[in-house]
């Protein structure tokens, strides 16, 4: 069997909400839950039009998509300033089945306020 590779992971647009919706489905039956490809999109959709809220990154392996990293943003009284989390992550094994957290770009890199992932931290 050949080894494949996580290529990146970059900023998801509207264009990438049905893989997004995909992955999360799959991702969340293999903890038997049960969601809704709908209520997946749904969710995803909310992002890429509102940066202020957060981000989703699509993590691709030969040119699909295998994974997402989803980075919300909300205000800290502790802080006094936004703080962000990672929300949801999902990414599938690169043989079969899904990766584990640690394996995928996102934990590489920090996040720039841009939403752009840079990586060497």
């Amino acid at each position: 069997m050949t080894e494949r590779r996580i290529d990146q992971a970059r900023p998801a647009g509207v264009d990438d909400i049905a893989a997004l919706g995909s992955l999360m489905v799959a991702f969340y039956a293999e903890a038997e839950f049960s969601l809704t490809r709908a209520a997946a999109e749904r969710t995803f959709a909310a992002l890429p039009g509102a940066p202020a809220l957060g981000v989703v990154w699509l993590v691709e392996s030969g040119g699909q998509a295998a994974g997402f990293v989803v980075l919300t943003v909300s205000f800290s009284m502790e802080y006094g300033g936004l703080r962000g989390f990672v929300d949801d992550f999902g990414a599938q094994r690169l043989s079969s089945g899904w990766l584990c957290r640690h394996q995928a770009p996102a934990s590489q890199g920090r996040v720039e306020p841009t939403g752009a992932l840079r990586r060497g931290w």
